[in-house]
């Protein structure tokens, strides 16, 4: 007897994400994470993650959300699906945790920053902060001559370390990119340590302002 061949990696995607909305981890009629977003999750290419959320719809577990997002099914069932138009408001800001699935860990006490564990490698952590969040203190960036985008949060980040934190520089890695901030570790605590000092500045504008302006500009830019 032949041997079942093995799901393909958007199948397996397809799969773990089916399960989270049948279980209620993503919540009903809440927006999934972007590609990119579940690209960092699962360590797939963005075509692959695409064709796992085809797959997902054909299944019948999301639908057609805003700007080309796809929106977990109203009642978790695949033949029970009602069209978002009529279930929901289509501006569930990605800071929401009901909006962003994943392992996550410490879900609100460093909102908005999202502190989780890769899926494709356990006991490695990442912390990200998406350009939805970013809007709201863009501004403060704007008023120090910087950009407030994902670089220009890693500066901050790395600002905050060398002030605050800088027995943890060592065990942090970046990964930005202009739209999202990501940082990585294998020591859960210093990703931790991290987001505590970030989402208090994110919070207080004050704190905010000194990090930009104390940074490094090639951190920054």
């Amino acid at each position: 007897m032949t041997a079942a061949r093995e799901a393909s990696p958007s199948r397996r995607i397809a799969d773990i994400l089916s399960a989270e909305i049948r279980d209620e981890r993503i919540a009903p009629a809440t927006l999934l994470p972007t590609v990119r977003e579940l690209s960092i999750r699962f360590g797939d290419k963005g075509a692959t993650i695409r064709r796992a959320l085809e797959l997902l719809r054909g299944d019948g577990y999301v639908g057609p959300g805003p700007a080309g997002r796809m929106r977990a099914s109203r009642y978790n069932m695949p033949w029970l699906y009602v069209s978002c138009n009529r279930i929901a408001s289509a501006t569930a800001p990605l800071s929401d945790p009901a909006a962003t699935i994943g392992p996550m860990i410490d879900e609100t006490a460093n909102a908005p920053l999202v502190l989780s564990e890769y899926d494709h490698e356990p006991e490695s952590y990442y912390l990200m902060l998406t350009d939805a969040a970013m809007v709201a203190v863009e501004d403060e960036f704007e008023a120090c001559g910087r950009y407030g985008n994902g670089y220009g949060w890693e500066g901050v980040a790395r600002s905050a370390v060398r002030s605050h934190a800088p027995e943890v520089a060592d065990h942090l890695t970046y990964g930005s990119e202009a739209g999202m901030f990501v940082a990585r570790s294998h020591d859960l605590d210093a990703l931790r340590r991290l987001a505590a000092l970030l989402s208090r500045a994110f919070h207080n504008r004050t704190q905010l302002a000194e990090l930009i302006r104390s940074g490094d500009p090639d951190d920054i830019d």
